[in-house]
């Protein structure tokens, strides 16, 4: 960001992306606890212009033609995408309304070679449950036994030894 800030054809253009990307960014929160997909999109799309004109004003490639291609893709299929990260050509993230096909968005990019790769959301719920079988689930290191139990023993001779020592 420094190298583009440097490069851009004044410290006006370079201001004027920093609050116009503030703005946006305050208007997609906004956007995402009121749940408006809209929104959303807009903003999203709206960021990825905001980075175009930081590509133009820095003379430095943000979005490849590969992870252009990834948002042509997403938009075909009713979802939205842009470059993350630091540009150059990593990698890109795609918000797909609950409409969205997305075996046939997968294919799309896989057929333009494009890999996805399997991120999920989980809900504090989810984590909660993930947590409770990981925790209950016996390990070798352990003597089979599940590291909460190990733990729950450990407490324990502690709390025994903290009540012999007063």
């Amino acid at each position: 960001v420094a190298d583009v800030q440097t490069r851009s054809h004044g410290a006006d253009d370079y201001t004027v992306f920093l609050r116009d990307s503030q703005d946006c960014l305050a208007r997609l929160i906004t956007a995402i606890e009121d749940d408006d997909v809209a929104r959303i999109m807009r903003q999203i799309a709206r960021n990825r212009a905001l980075l175009a004109g930081l590509s133009r004003i820095g003379g430095r490639t943000i979005e490849t033609t590969e992870l252009a291609r990834l948002v042509e893709i997403a938009l075909d299929h009713g979802a939205t995408a842009k470059s993350s990260g630091a540009g150059g050509g990593d990698c890109g993230i795609a918000l797909c309304p609950p409409a969205t096909d997305l075996v046939a968005l997968r294919a799309a990019w896989e057929t333009a070679g494009i890999r996805p790769l399997d991120l999920s959301v989980y809900s504090q719920e989810e984590l909660d449950a993930i947590a409770d079988r990981l925790n209950n689930r016996p390990r070798a290191i352990h003597g089979f036994y599940p590291p909460i139990a190990v733990y729950q023993a450990m407490l324990e001779k502690l709390t025994q030894a903290s009540h012999s020592l007063q």
